[in-house]
């Protein structure tokens, strides 16, 4: 089950008990006020018209405060919904593509061995035998804790990485808990041995920041 599922069956069983207490203490005001009637009508209490105002002003005040109960359970109930559902209690991404960059080499005999990609502040690069690297810094926003992991995948595509065909899940070479608004470098290494034989063909890969915990 889902974190979000789990909210709202949470949710709906409070709810469900929150209606139920409602409808005793209701129930329980209704007996009670009939047994102050009775009660008085037997002549057991001053039947005044003083004392009865103070009972009917003492049933209203609890009456009243229920109701105030009740609608303060509510409003609980959906601030902490909405803190749950919120996007900083789920998991975050940020994605972002680069196309390749290698030197345009005519010589004969003369076989590339790296390609090199640039993601704003963060680095990779590709080598024929399938491994790569990417690096850079990741900034945390807020005092609570998020775990980021940086990733990355190959794919073969038009110029500027336009219609892609992702040709390697994400992989992801870093994990790092990070609080209070810190920034850590993240660097990571791979070897996939199923991008050797696409070497050539591969010109775009795309960098995945993923955060889980209080990610703003």
């Amino acid at each position: 089950m889902t974190t979000q599922a789990m909210v709202l069956s949470s949710f709906s069983r409070f709810r469900d008990g929150r209606n139920h207490a409602s409808r005793a203490l209701h129930a329980v005001f209704g007996s009670v006020r009939q047994c102050f009637i009775a009660a008085v009508g037997r002549g057991k209490l001053d039947a005044n018209h003083r004392s009865q105002a103070y009972l009917a002003g003492l049933l209203r005040m609890i009456h009243r405060n229920s109701r105030t109960l009740t609608l303060a359970a509510s409003g609980l109930t959906i601030a902490l919904l909405s803190v749950a559902m919120s996007p900083a209690a789920f998991a975050s991404e940020n994605r972002a593509q680069a196309p390749a960059l290698f030197p345009n080499v005519q010589m004969e005999g003369f076989e590339l061995q790296r390609k090199n990609f640039r993601f704003g502040e963060f680095t990779g690069w590709l080598k024929r035998d399938g491994t790569w690297h990417i690096e850079g810094p990741v900034r945390h926003n807020g005092l609570l804790c998020g775990t980021y992991e940086v990733g990355v995948r190959f794919g073969i595509g038009e110029q500027e990485c336009t219609n892609v065909q992702w040709i390697s899940d994400v992989t992801y070479v870093t994990s790092n808990e990070q609080c209070n608004g810190a920034e850590r470098p993240h660097s990571g290494t791979e070897i996939d041995d199923s991008l050797v034989g696409q070497f050539d063909a591969i010109n775009c890969a795309e960098r995945v920041i993923r955060c889980t915990g209080t990610c703003k």
